[in-house]
Protein backbone atom coordinates (compact mmCIF):
# COMPACT_ATOMS: atom_id res chain seq x y z
CA UNK A 1 0.00 0.00 0.00
CA UNK A 2 1.13 3.51 -0.98
CA UNK A 3 1.06 6.61 0.99
CA UNK A 4 -1.83 7.26 -1.69
CA UNK A 5 -3.48 4.68 -0.84
CA UNK A 6 -3.99 6.04 2.79
CA UNK A 7 -7.66 6.59 2.59
CA UNK A 8 -8.55 2.86 2.08
CA UNK A 9 -8.77 1.53 5.03
CA UNK A 10 -11.34 4.12 6.94
CA UNK A 11 -13.61 3.75 4.11
CA UNK A 12 -13.37 -0.25 3.92
CA UNK A 13 -14.07 0.30 7.92
CA UNK A 14 -17.28 2.66 6.94
CA UNK A 15 -18.18 0.90 4.51
CA UNK A 16 -18.05 -2.74 6.70
CA UNK A 17 -19.71 -0.48 10.04
CA UNK A 18 -22.91 0.87 7.92
CA UNK A 19 -23.53 -2.78 6.54
CA UNK A 20 -23.23 -4.29 9.76
CA UNK A 21 -26.39 -2.40 10.08
CA UNK A 22 -28.36 -4.95 8.17
CA UNK A 23 -29.56 -7.67 9.88
CA UNK A 24 -28.50 -11.63 8.60
CA UNK A 25 -26.44 -10.35 5.16
CA UNK A 26 -24.45 -7.42 7.27
CA UNK A 27 -22.29 -9.04 8.96
CA UNK A 28 -21.70 -11.15 6.54
CA UNK A 29 -20.85 -8.81 3.73
CA UNK A 30 -18.92 -7.04 6.30
CA UNK A 31 -17.04 -10.24 7.10
CA UNK A 32 -16.39 -10.90 3.38
CA UNK A 33 -15.37 -7.89 3.03
CA UNK A 34 -12.58 -8.10 6.16
CA UNK A 35 -11.34 -11.57 4.45
CA UNK A 36 -10.87 -10.05 0.75
CA UNK A 37 -9.12 -6.83 1.88
CA UNK A 38 -6.88 -9.79 3.77
CA UNK A 39 -6.46 -11.75 0.72
CA UNK A 40 -5.05 -8.79 -1.24
CA UNK A 41 -1.73 -8.98 1.56
CA UNK A 42 -1.58 -12.94 2.13
CA UNK A 43 -3.16 -15.98 1.95
CA UNK A 44 -2.22 -15.83 6.22
CA UNK A 45 -3.88 -12.57 6.49
CA UNK A 46 -7.25 -13.44 4.51
CA UNK A 47 -6.97 -16.74 7.17
CA UNK A 48 -6.40 -14.80 10.12
CA UNK A 49 -9.34 -12.25 9.37
CA UNK A 50 -11.56 -14.86 8.55
CA UNK A 51 -11.07 -16.31 11.87
CA UNK A 52 -11.51 -13.03 13.89
CA UNK A 53 -14.58 -12.80 11.88
CA UNK A 54 -15.92 -15.75 12.71
CA UNK A 55 -14.98 -15.25 16.91
CA UNK A 56 -16.65 -12.19 16.74
CA UNK A 57 -19.65 -13.57 15.47
CA UNK A 58 -20.24 -16.15 17.23
CA UNK A 59 -19.27 -14.39 20.06
CA UNK A 60 -21.79 -11.64 19.72
CA UNK A 61 -24.96 -13.81 18.29
CA UNK A 62 -24.21 -16.75 21.14
CA UNK A 63 -23.10 -14.69 24.39
CA UNK A 64 -23.90 -10.69 23.57
CA UNK A 65 -27.22 -10.75 22.16
CA UNK A 66 -29.36 -13.39 24.08
CA UNK A 67 -28.13 -11.51 27.05
CA UNK A 68 -29.12 -7.74 26.04
CA UNK A 69 -32.67 -9.15 24.37
CA UNK A 70 -32.96 -11.29 27.70
CA UNK A 71 -32.72 -8.34 29.67
CA UNK A 72 -34.71 -5.89 27.58
CA UNK A 73 -37.74 -8.16 27.96
CA UNK A 74 -37.13 -9.71 31.02
CA UNK A 75 -35.86 -13.35 29.91
CA UNK A 76 -32.57 -15.13 30.56
CA UNK A 77 -30.45 -15.06 27.85
CA UNK A 78 -30.66 -19.43 27.40
CA UNK A 79 -34.52 -18.86 27.20
CA UNK A 80 -34.25 -16.07 24.35
CA UNK A 81 -31.42 -18.55 22.47
CA UNK A 82 -33.06 -21.59 23.06
CA UNK A 83 -36.55 -19.61 21.25
CA UNK A 84 -34.84 -18.05 18.72
CA UNK A 85 -33.22 -21.60 17.43
CA UNK A 86 -36.52 -23.37 17.86
CA UNK A 87 -38.93 -20.67 16.23
CA UNK A 88 -36.27 -20.85 13.44
CA UNK A 89 -36.16 -24.37 12.75
CA UNK A 90 -40.38 -24.70 13.13
CA UNK A 91 -41.32 -21.57 11.16
CA UNK A 92 -38.00 -20.31 8.80
CA UNK A 93 -35.95 -17.16 8.78
CA UNK A 94 -38.41 -14.66 8.71
CA UNK A 95 -40.23 -15.80 11.77
CA UNK A 96 -36.92 -15.58 14.18
CA UNK A 97 -37.87 -11.96 14.40
CA UNK A 98 -41.27 -12.79 16.26
CA UNK A 99 -39.39 -15.67 18.60
CA UNK A 100 -38.26 -13.03 21.83
CA UNK A 101 -41.66 -11.49 21.70
CA UNK A 102 -43.40 -15.02 21.30
CA UNK A 103 -41.28 -16.14 24.51
CA UNK A 104 -41.98 -12.94 26.26
CA UNK A 105 -45.38 -13.83 25.63
CA UNK A 106 -45.64 -17.57 26.75
CA UNK A 107 -43.42 -16.68 29.74
CA UNK A 108 -45.63 -13.95 30.77
CA UNK A 109 -49.40 -16.79 30.45
CA UNK A 110 -46.97 -19.29 32.20
CA UNK A 111 -46.56 -16.55 34.92
CA UNK A 112 -50.02 -15.57 35.25
CA UNK A 113 -51.73 -19.25 34.41
CA UNK A 114 -49.73 -21.49 35.91
CA UNK A 115 -47.68 -19.62 39.19
CA UNK A 116 -50.38 -17.27 40.21
CA UNK A 117 -48.25 -13.95 39.63
CA UNK A 118 -49.91 -10.80 38.48
CA UNK A 119 -47.96 -9.20 36.46
CA UNK A 120 -48.92 -5.34 37.48
CA UNK A 121 -46.80 -5.97 40.82
CA UNK A 122 -43.85 -8.02 38.89
CA UNK A 123 -40.28 -5.63 38.60
CA UNK A 124 -40.56 -4.28 34.61
CA UNK A 125 -36.91 -4.48 33.22
CA UNK A 126 -36.31 -0.71 32.26
CA UNK A 127 -33.57 -0.38 28.58
CA UNK A 128 -33.17 3.42 28.65
CA UNK A 129 -35.43 4.49 31.95
CA UNK A 130 -38.35 3.61 33.98
CA UNK A 131 -41.86 4.34 33.75
CA UNK A 132 -41.34 6.15 37.15
CA UNK A 133 -39.08 8.40 35.31
CA UNK A 134 -41.19 9.14 32.46
CA UNK A 135 -44.31 10.06 34.77
CA UNK A 136 -42.34 12.27 36.67
CA UNK A 137 -41.41 14.25 33.85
Amino acid sequence: MTASDDWLPPLLSMIAGIVEVIPVIGPLVAGALAVAVGFTASLHVAVLAAICVLGVRLLEDYLVMPKVLGEAVGLSPLLVLVSVTAIGILFSGWAVLFAVPIAAVVMTLFDVVLRDVDPAEEEVPTVIFSPKEAEAS
